[in-house]
């Protein structure tokens, strides 16, 4: 079955998106909320166990400060998350920042859309 979920684009634009299938797609790590898509049962439970709250399609949680926003990272790289591609500050680009500084190392994997119904994984070394 096909899943579309509708995703706020950076501009704004808020628009249905298809959804992997067997993903857990970091959609916003950048403000105070972090928002998680997932169709894992297996993920339920250790969102769950990291807070998180269930709000339609996604799971949500507050983000205390930068020390939780990095530890949150973390935890969603090593659960193979993918991390959504965008501009200002997309979950993706936060990953690239704290990589660049050192925070955060090794491979994690991101998810990028080149028209609603078309996706493109890649794992960024």
């Amino acid at each position: 079955m096909l899943e579309l979920i509708e995703v706020k684009e950076f501009s704004g634009e808020v628009r249905p998106m298809k959804m992997p299938q067997n993903e857990t797609i970091v959609l916003d790590v950048a403000g105070n909320t972090c928002a998680v898509w997932t169709d894992i049962p297996d993920h339920f439970e250790v969102l769950q166990s990291l807070g998180f709250v269930r709000s339609d399609d996604r799971w949500m949680r507050q983000i205390a400060d930068a020390t939780d926003r990095l530890r949150l990272i973390q935890v969603l790289i090593e659960m193979k998350a993918l991390f959504s591609a965008g501009r200002d500050w997309s979950p993706q680009e936060l990953v690239n920042h704290f990589r660049e500084t050192g925070a955060i190392s090794g491979a994690y994997r991101s998810i990028s859309w080149q028209a609603s119904d078309h996706y493109l994984i890649e794992e960024n070394q």
